[in-house]
């Protein structure tokens, strides 16, 4: 199908605009603005990715849940956003400290965000495919992709920990993130494989994106964390647009294999590529 890769213009041209209107801006309360709706919007268009995505299969299947939970994940995102970004709510909700249900909605996103991973990762063994290469080779990728993780996330974790215990309770959302990068990276690997073994088959498209949507997040973590190591307090306006090219990439990228797994479903050439109930069977 034609349309596979002209979907792949929608990332990179999102991006580059985002990158020519923080060039025109420079670092004013315009570019500040302009920033937030970009990352509104991004996060808007992977929970429609997602939709699009889930809703192609029918109730009860296994594929359905597994982009439920990916959906589920930006939709709880979307949702502390609106309530905590906006200043819809207070310091204090009925008394308690509102950073606790900033940190809970961002646990339960990042957790459907692991769940839904998972589910995809293994859409393999749904399929009755085999992966390519040696188990050995594919564990030892498994094994970089956790070490990955731990490098890029770690970090993080770590000073976000130790600010929680001194009592800056603001840090629990950072810790509630950090752990859903520590344990989502971890996917990439199974995910990128299950991409592989569906080579020569349109059914390639949605796993090689949703792979290049986790590499996305990689490097949005990864310019926090030099920028935190080398800066050690704010970051440029630079870096967060740098930071922000990264989460943008992540979120369309998303959203293309969303609809790339629709588009798959419909082709005639993606059923006779795979067997009747390749990843649609009841999981």
């Amino acid at each position: 199908m034609r349309r596979m890769p002209t979907l792949l213009v929608i990332p990179l041209a999102i991006a580059g605009v985002f990158v020519l209107a923080m060039a025109g801006l420079g670092n004013t309360d315009a570019a500040r603005l302009t920033m937030r709706v970009e990352i509104e919007l991004a996060k808007l268009l992977a929970l429609l990715g997602c939709g699009i995505a889930a809703t192609s299969f029918a109730p009860r299947e296994y594929m359905r849940r597994a982009w439920a939970f990916q959906g589920a994940s930006y939709a709880l995102i979307l949702t502390r956003d609106l309530l905590f970004a906006t200043g819809l709510v207070g310091p204090r909700i009925h008394g308690w400290n509102s950073d606790y249900f900033n940190a809970s909605i961002l646990l339960a996103a990042n957790t459907c965000g692991v769940i839904g991973s998972y589910m995809l990762a293994r859409a393999w063994t749904q399929a009755g495919l085999a992966l390519p290469g040696s188990r050995a080779r594919n564990t030892a990728m498994v094994m970089t992709t956790v070490l990955i993780s731990i490098a890029v996330a770690g970090p993080s974790a770590v000073i976000d920990v130790r600010a929680v215990m001194a009592g800056r309770t603001l840090s629990l959302v950072g810790l509630a993130s950090d752990l859903g990068d520590l344990v989502g990276f971890c996917f990439i690997a199974p995910v990128f494989l299950t991409a592989l073994a569906l080579r020569g088959g349109l059914l390639v498209w949605p796993w090689a994106l949703l792979t290049a949507g986790l590499m996305g997040w990689v490097g949005y973590d990864l310019v926090h964390a030099v920028s935190l190591a080398v800066f050690r307090g704010p970051e440029p306006h630079n870096v967060r647009v740098l930071a922000e090219v990264f989460r943008s990439l992540a979120c369309t990228f998303t959203f293309i294999a969303g609809l790339s797994q629709r588009l798959v479903l419909r082709s005639s050439a993606a059923v006779a590529a795979a067997p009747p109930a390749s990843l649609q069977s009841e999981g």
